[in-house]
């Protein structure tokens, strides 16, 4: 999976995704995925991560932001 490709060596646990949308720009391929997780208070929170891939190398997402 792609998100799993570009965030599994972030440093804290980024949480499931549960939407995925995707943009073609001239030099790559853009996602944005609506995740779950708990807070430290253990309620549910939703984040928005941000991956790109390269349109030179399609075979390496990139981790670009996280938005709570």
């Amino acid at each position: 999976m792609m998100f799993e490709a570009a965030c599994s060596s972030y440093q804290f646990p980024l949480g499931t995704p549960v939407s995925v949308g995707k943009r073609k720009t001239p030099d790559s391929l853009d996602y944005k995925y609506t995740v779950t997780s708990r807070g430290r208070d253990g309620k549910e929170v939703t984040s928005i991560i941000y991956v790109t891939v390269p349109d030179a190398d399609r075979n390496h997402p990139e981790f670009t932001e996280v938005v709570r």
